[in-house]
């Protein structure tokens, strides 16, 4: 929430000292690529058994916008998300471990827009972005001799934030303006350099913006 404030005053700035018109809403969407990712972990050392990964199917956020010269506009925005994975270890069917990560998911994308003064005024993104994963909640529940439910249940917090990149390009179109209130659906896609905690490095999602 604390980069998502300073990316918000960064923009209030260069607004005022342009002396243009700087624009703020809401956003919210749903992945249409993958949500969900699994692989089957074969390991003597750490037992084996299926692993998971899954993204809740909503992204919602503020987005931040500002009007510069050419009549191009700077969009930066915060979208949330909520992760989590699940593997399965275990080295014989009573004896072994799941292990359960869940973690909130902040995306920035900051993106150079182009709109065309025709109707419904469709407009092209092209930008980067970057994605901070923290709070990661965790658990261990330890299988053996057979005891269900396990036998032991450890909970604890893992305070070490992952950041990846990526490039970001959507096309969308104004729908709907009235007054001060602009309706802006969109579809974006995302190419992340790693997989690393993502159900997949294509990201696309379908997405509808409330600006004011």
């Amino acid at each position: 929430m604390k980069i998502s404030f300073a990316l918000a005053a960064v923009l209030l700035l260069c607004c005022e000292a342009n002396g243009q018109r700087f624009f703020f809403g809401v956003k919210g969407g749903t992945p249409l690529s993958d949500a969900n990712r699994s692989a089957e972990i074969d390991s003597r050392i750490s037992g084996d058994g299926p692993w998971s990964l899954s993204t809740r199917r909503y992204t919602v956020g503020g987005s931040f916008e500002v009007r510069v010269p050419f009549g191009l506009y700077v969009e930066v925005d915060a979208l949330y998300k909520r992760t989590d994975t699940t593997q399965n270890a275990f080295f014989s069917p009573s004896f072994g471990k799941i292990t359960r990560l869940a973690a909130n998911s902040w995306e920035f994308p900051m993106l150079l827009e182009h709109r065309w003064n025709r109707r419904f005024h469709p407009f092209a993104a092209l930008g980067g972005t970057f994605r901070r994963i923290e709070g990661f909640d965790a658990s261990v529940e330890t299988f053996a001799y057979g005891l269900n439910p396990p036998y032991f249940v450890s909970r604890y917090r893992i305070d070490q934030p992952l950041t990846q990149g990526g490039m970001a390009s959507g096309v969308g179109m104004l729908l709907l303006s009235v007054g001060h209130l602009k309706i802006t659906p969109e579809l974006r896609y995302t190419r992340w350099t790693s997989i690393s905690f993502l159900p997949t490095q294509n990201q696309v999602e379908i997405l509808m913006g409330l600006g004011f």
